[in-house]
């Protein structure tokens, strides 16, 4: 028995590398659905952008005077995809999550919950294949480049480092090794999806402030598309069309018989070939969506809103979001 601890650390590793080939799959997935999502429900107006080595510094135009509340996004201005990528994922951090959270549940094997009584408590829910998943707030010691935005009425904002960045961190239950998923660390300069969690914490020195429960933040979005104006535009027409997705991925494997997970277990050439489908689905999908409805109505009641309450919505948001928190969040040591 004394070859049992070098038994016992060669099973681990051969666990540890079969998860993280499928979880870098997950991940990958996940973040171009997101960018190609972004894309298609932009809807920032950019007068122009200042493309830096250490900043991407982008100038804003006047949100209320806009005539359609989702726009083309300002190819014109960009000149690499890392810059789009970075301008996609802005101020980002927890929307993927909730945009994302049923795709991210198909690929883990999980199932999506008909209510949200589990975000009560402060545990991750172990899903299908044997692990558990957290939705993660870190702050960065270091990042390769922020980004700054500009107001149109005067003044700026960065998103580092006085911000918090929101991660997925998923956890092995047999052999306890950890993984992150960013989806949204392009505006950081952060542009891999995956790591493991030591890798991604030693490069970025980064400290966890909170953890909550896997669909944390889509329960949160849920609760703020009901309040009037920017919050229901922002969450409540964005959430209509993540709802589009969701049922254009669901009839995506209806159509080809197989799982989102079936995805993770195929060899390299048949996955690159359907996960390519897949993306190329949701993209056309979510684009055609977008296109083909109206929703002038509801961006002038939310305009006029906004007018006749300045700054409201973000008291609201402000209010809910420590509300929800404060209930929900577990503090969790590194």
């Amino acid at each position: 028995m004394k070859d049992w601890p070098a038994h016992k650390k060669a099973c681990k590793d051969i666990q540890n590398a079969s998860l993280e080939k499928r979880l870098a799959r997950v991940a990958n997935i996940v973040q171009q659905a997101y960018y190609d999502f972004r894309e298609n429900t932009w809807d920032t107006p950019v007068i122009k952008i200042d493309d830096r080595d250490d900043a991407l510094v982008i100038y804003d135009d006047v949100m209320l005077n806009k005539s359609e509340f989702f726009l083309t996004f300002p190819h014109h201005l960009v000149t690499n995809d890392l810059t789009k990528y970075a301008m996609l994922c802005a101020w980002a951090c927890n929307e993927p999550m909730a945009w994302m959270h049923d795709t991210l549940l198909g690929l883990l094997e999980g199932k999506t919950l008909s209510t949200y009584i589990q975000f009560k408590f402060a545990n991750s829910i172990p899903i299908g294949l044997n692990i558990k998943v957290e939705e993660v707030s870190v702050s960065l010691g270091t990042i390769p480049r922020k980004i700054t935005v500009h107001s149109p009425f005067g003044g700026g904002d960065d998103n580092w480092p006085q911000y918090h960045h929101d991660v997925i961190r998923v956890t092995s239950i047999k052999t306890k090794k950890r993984w992150v998923i960013d989806i949204s660390g392009a505006q950081y300069g952060i542009y891999q999806a995956f790591w493991s969690w030591e890798e991604y914490k030693n490069k970025y020195a980064t400290s966890t402030q909170k953890a909550q429960t896997l669909g944390t933040n889509k329960a949160r979005l849920k609760i703020l598309a009901k309040s009037p104006g920017n919050p229901y535009l922002c969450y409540g027409l964005v959430g209509l069309v993540a709802d589009h997705l969701d049922e254009a991925v669901n009839n995506w494997r209806m159509d080809h018989g197989v799982s989102l997970t079936g995805l993770l277990n195929l060899d390299d050439k048949e996955y690159e070939e359907a996960s390519s489908e897949l993306l190329r689905t949701l993209d056309d999908s979510v684009r055609t969506y977008v296109k083909t409805h109206d929703y002038k109505a509801e961006l002038q009641a939310a305009q006029s809103y906004e007018r006749r309450y300045p700054g409201k919505s973000a008291e609201t948001c402000c209010k809910v979001s420590n509300s929800f928190f404060g209930q929900t969040a577990s503090i969790l040591i590194d």
